[in-house]
């Protein structure tokens, strides 16, 4: 998997902050707060939640890669399989119009989506190119598909795969799949937003308390002192990301 600008601006935003923490500690009793945000125990806290947080939504987003791996598997081959059992309907007995009916539901299966699933484009799922409801087509054009091969009893080919027990097994290993694609894309969505908030809350969040810290230093050492300089040069950037 490959480690994205974003991944990269997140994590250096954590370290960053832990870089912040250890000098407060360095500038020892004159680091003395009024406010209880900025004072070195809940500093800490906010970094352990942070890392929490992330490590915690990348591991979402591992999982979430595995489902869209395991889904892509299960919808492999749908479409050469099903021109096959159209192809095999034809010369079964099958009447014009029956076979002109399959070829219809055929070519939508064909034709309900061609592009590639471009799953976590910067790392973050931003833009999903292929859309859910592609799947969710795929899926129900096959059921009609099936359907209506149950209502033609005369279709009884040799082949196994081609039997409609087969395709049946075929439809319920992408029905789970999908399913389960949506269930870690909801989770991985759910994590995104605990991580967020916690980093990038305009009020609470890891970027404004650093800019807090700041401040404070500022005022006690002044602008043109070393502290100041020193804490200064450490760069946090807003980074929200979500799935859309």
């Amino acid at each position: 998997m490959s480690t994205s600008t974003s991944e990269v601006g997140h994590a250096i935003n954590v370290a960053n902050f832990n870089t912040l923490i250890t000098y407060c500690t360095g500038y020892g009793a004159v680091y003395n707060p009024a406010i209880d945000v900025i004072k070195l125990p809940q500093l800490q806290t906010k970094y352990n939640l942070a890392k929490q947080k992330l490590n915690q939504a990348e591991v979402k987003k591992a999982l979430l890669n595995t489902a869209v791996n395991e889904r892509i598997e299960a919808f492999a081959g749908l479409e050469i399989l099903c021109t096959k059992v159209t192809n095999a309907f034809a010369v079964s007995g099958a009447s014009a119009t029956d076979v002109k009916d399959l070829q219809t539901i055929n070519k939508k299966i064909q034709g309900s989506e061609k592009k590639k699933t471009k799953i976590l484009k910067d790392g973050e799922g931003e833009g999903i190119s292929t859309s859910q409801q592609s799947y969710d087509s795929k899926i129900n054009f096959f059921i009609n598909f099936i359907q209506f091969l149950e209502t033609k009893p005369f279709y009884k080919p040799n082949e196994e795969e081609l039997k409609i027990p087969a395709l049946q097994a075929k439809l319920a290993i992408m029905e789970t799949k999908n399913a389960a694609y949506d269930e870690a894309l909801f989770n991985y969505n759910q994590e995104l937003n605990g991580r967020n908030d916690e980093m990038y809350n305009p009020t609470t969040g890891l970027v404004q308390v650093s800019k807090d810290v700041k401040k404070y230093a500022k005022s006690i050492f002044g602008a043109s002192s070393p502290q100041f300089k020193q804490l200064n040069q450490l760069e946090f950037k807003v980074i929200k990301s979500k799935i859309r």
